[in-house]
């Protein structure tokens, strides 16, 4: 995507960010975007694996999506107990 800083404005990234993030189909642009642009378009690589893999990357992804979870959810209760 590049550094923000060389954008022009805030629609610009917008712009950018969303053609980077999309799969291209019913793109839904900011009002008053042109109705053309240029941007490039990455491809996705898909690597078969195992079902064992599979499920090592399904499981390590849990973990990590639970323990942020719950790390959140700490600092929120503690934050929650600064205020009183």
């Amino acid at each position: 995507m590049g550094n923000p800083s060389s954008f022009k404005n805030d629609a610009d990234i917008q712009k950018r960010m969303g053609s980077l993030m999309s799969t291209g189909e019913d793109n839904i642009m900011y009002y008053g975007a042109p109705k053309y642009y240029n941007c490039a378009e990455v491809a996705d690589y898909v690597v078969g694996l195992s079902e064992d893999d599979h499920n090592k990357f399904h499981n390590l992804f849990l973990n990590g999506e639970l323990k942020e979870t719950l790390a959140n959810a700490l600092i929120s209760k503690l934050k929650d107990g600064e205020d009183n």
